[in-house]
């Protein structure tokens, strides 16, 4: 029964993640006219944020039912590598070589630092 209502989280948890993922990547097509991946970046940056203020705080060892909706649900279906390596492989397919670098290195640097950041907020949240 505990796996059941684990998968029910999960599946919960992907569902609002899934629905945050397509809401980033229309809105931004709707308002940046770019050939850069600029949506996935989104997504994954702030999901990177996310994650930081998530451990930061302590709740993904406070919680064992948070992180699994949250964690692993929520945040691993609003962040998305495979769209990340296949749209950085096409820009190099296109012959945008400068596109795929940019967008692997604003994913690696922000996603890293939206990491840090979210971990240094999620510690002041803590120590309220």
């Amino acid at each position: 029964m505990k796996i059941f209502f684990e998968c029910l989280l999960v599946g919960l948890g992907g569902t609002f993640g899934a629905l945050c993922r397509f809401g980033i990547a229309e809105l931004t097509s709707a308002f940046a006219k770019t050939s850069f991946p600029l949506g996935t970046l989104i997504a994954n940056v702030g999901g990177c944020f996310l994650i930081g203020i998530f451990i930061g705080s302590g709740q993904d060892e406070r919680s064992r039912q948070l992180k699994t909706f949250f964690g692993i649900g929520f945040l691993g279906a609003l962040t998305t590598f495979s769209t990340f390596a296949a749209e950085t492989v096409s820009s190099t397919s296109e012959g945008n070589s400068g596109i795929a670098i940019a967008n692997v290195l604003a994913n690696l640097s922000l996603g890293f630092g939206a990491v840090l950041l979210g971990m240094m907020v999620g510690r002041r949240f803590q120590s309220w």
